[in-house]
């Protein structure tokens, strides 16, 4: 067993965990995702071919379904192990909302190209354009470029007339139409506009009020 699974195997202690400088709390789904991690780490060869991975594709769809987005950042952030964090960096693509960004982009630098092009995918689909900006710029391999190249945008006009292919027209009828009265609606004279001495005296109030806040918050920072 692994330091990360040695420090988060009691349940019932730990239910917070801290990625960085933030503190998250686990749901059982995280819970769930870490005990098949563990199994799958317990299962594997000292061979890197990647076909024993085959027999363990419902249990990786299940980690997807359960969207382990805490778990899957907490294993990319500690774990020593190389091919299971380029794992957690794939299943935490696939995964939905943008939670973990930051903590993937760390290894866009790695000297280990298959884990940076599992960066560059797992950013795409996360939509960290920021960062995938930046390995566009200065990753050395033109596959990780292409990946975290975004293509530009089409023309406005081709845009406008996808969205109206898509936008059924409204038909404009010269008719006219009554006018259609809640039986609820009350006709009276209304409220007479505030005058502006009572506008006044409410606007120094509120400075007053004001002026006593401050004063208070500043003898209680001075003591």
């Amino acid at each position: 067993m692994d330091r990360l699974l040695w420090q988060y195997r009691f349940r019932d202690t730990w239910n917070r965990v801290r990625i960085g400088n933030r503190k998250f709390r686990f749901r059982a789904d995280d819970w769930s995702a870490i005990a098949l991690r563990g199994n799958i780490a317990s299962q594997r060869p000292n061979a890197r071919e990647v076909t024993w991975l085959l027999p363990f594709r419902r249990v990786l769809r299940k980690i997807i379904r359960f969207e382990p987005r805490i778990a899957l950042a907490l294993i990319i952030d500690s774990t020593d192990d190389e091919f299971l964090r380029r794992l957690a960096i794939r299943l935490r693509g696939k995964c939905h909302g943008s939670m973990g960004a930051a903590i993937v982009s760390r290894f866009s630098t790695s000297g280990d190209r298959a884990l940076r092009l599992e960066v560059a995918r797992c950013l795409n689909r996360l939509g960290a354009w920021s960062q995938l900006r930046l390995i566009a710029s200065a990753d050395s391999d033109p596959q990780v470029r292409r990946i975290a190249t975004q293509p530009p945008p089409k023309p406005y006009t081709d845009r406008l007339a996808s969205f109206a292919g898509h936008v059924a027209a409204i038909e404009n009828s010269d008719e006219q139409r009554d006018l259609v009265v809640s039986p609820a609606f009350v006709s009276g004279q209304g409220r007479r506009p505030k005058s502006r001495s009572l506008i006044r005296q409410l606007l120094e109030r509120i400075h007053q009020m004001v002026v006593k806040s401050n004063n208070r918050r500043a003898k209680s920072s001075g003591h």
